[in-house]
Order: structure tokens, then sequence, then C-alpha cells
């Protein structure tokens, strides 16, 4: 078989094939807002996280709990 041949069934074989693409369906992300909250960004130290992490274990709140809770004693206090 000749390489000019050989080059012609291979390209036969490719071009006669389509390829499979697969499709992507994209949906809506579904939200959880709530009408009374807000979102806020919070860097805080590594250890401050280690120690919220285990009072979360301790106590079975969040740390999202946790922080609302430290941050309401605080206004209601200082305001």
């Amino acid at each position: 078989m000749k390489k000019k041949d050989m080059f012609q069934d291979l390209k036969k074989n490719v071009l006669s094939k389509k390829p499979s693409t697969p499709t992507q369906t994209v949906s809506k992300v579904k939200e959880s807002k709530l009408e009374d909250e807000e979102p806020f960004t919070l860097w805080i130290p590594k250890k401050v996280m280690k120690q919220l992490k285990l009072k979360k274990i301790e106590t079975e709140k969040s740390i999202k709990n946790q922080i609302n809770e430290a941050i309401n004693f605080y206004l209601s206090n200082h305001y």
C-alpha cells in the first residue's frame, strides 16, 4: 500500500465518523438567600478559626451562628 493511499484511507475513516461531543446542560442554581440577611466576607486568623471549629463541635452551633451571636452580644453591650 502506498503512503498516499494509506493517508487517503485514514482521512476517509476520520472524516466519515462524526465526533461525539458531549453536551452540557445549564440549570439555574437555587439560591438560599434569606430576606433579612446580607452576605459578608470575613478574614480571621487561622488560630481563631480552629477555635471556632472546636467550639462548633462542642456546642453543635454553626460558625455562622457563633459569629452572629458574638456580634449581637457586642452590639447589645456597646450601643
